[in-house]
């Protein structure tokens, strides 16, 4: 009886301690992220608030924000609190010098324009600067190559070499948000007895970011788009009823277009 009144004194020490506590799982206070098929019902819903209140339209329509998703995800990039979407930029690849009405629901691979069709905020994140700041960022990754400027490295060099027979294989270390599906590569070397199978992990050939983006706004906006980099074109040849836009241009410095050449991109 003694002895096991001692154990329980152990153990309840021990709980006391929290030895015995379960781990507690938290989110990320705050991530920046690109998003995918799963995030399209919460971008939708903050998409359709923001803009049916004021426009009566939504830039994208939910069959069409899922198409993008699906083809571009590298141009779309997620702001989440807690786990909860408080701000998303949508792009596609454009590959005119201006936009068009074709624009509007077209993803052209391998185009070197971003057009950027949705920027918005949750309404209980609004006047935070929450907008700028995830605006600033997504020209970052533009600017960069991939990374956002602030830390994130790079993504791989398309020319980097391959495991070999004869070199060590390595796993590339990919930065926050990027996708990364890795391709086995067999190399088989056959001898009387045995059969001797080396794998390698060779990452995808990275994408060329955009060089630069288009978007058509609002004239009350063009203030707030110019303070990021934008500079207006003239009016927009996109037809809305009711409404009227100025289309706009960002487009990447030349000293990030000379780091991104040397650095392979």
């Amino acid at each position: 009886v003694a002895g096991e009144e001692e154990e329980d004194e152990e153990e309840e020490d021990i709980v006391r301690c929290g030895a015995l506590r379960p781990r507690r799982h938290t989110l990320p206070a705050s991530e920046f992220r690109e998003l995918c098929e799963a995030d399209a019902t919460s971008v939708f819903e903050i998409e359709r608030e923001a803009f049916v209140s004021v426009s009566g339209e939504c830039p994208l329509r939910e069959p069409q924000l899922r198409s993008f998703l699906r083809a571009c995800p590298e141009l779309s990039l997620g702001w989440f609190e807690q786990g909860r979407l408080s701000a998303f930029i949508i792009a596609s690849r454009w590959d005119k010098r201006r936009l068009s009405q074709e624009s509007l629901d077209t993803h052209v691979p391998g185009g070197l324009c971003a057009h950027i069709h949705v920027l918005a905020v949750h309404r209980a994140c609004r006047q935070q600067g929450k907008g700028s700041a995830l605006l600033w960022r997504f020209l970052a990754r533009l600017e960069h190559g991939g990374g956002s400027g602030v830390g994130e490295p790079r993504r791989p060099n398309a020319l980097s070499p391959l495991a070999t027979p004869t070199s060590p294989v390595t796993t590339p270390t990919w930065p926050r948000g990027t996708p990364a599906f890795p391709t086995r590569v067999r190399d088989i070397s056959t001898t009387a007895a045995t059969t001797a199978v080396a794998t390698a992990v060779v990452p995808p050939t990275p994408a060329v970011y955009p060089r630069r983006a288009l978007l058509m706004c609002e004239r009350e906006l063009v203030g707030f788009y110019a303070r990021a980099g934008f500079r207006a074109l003239g009016a927009c040849a996109v037809h809305v009823p009711g409404l009227a836009f100025v289309e706009m241009e960002w487009r990447a410095s030349r000293r990030a277009l000379g780091a991104r050449r040397n650095s392979g991109w």
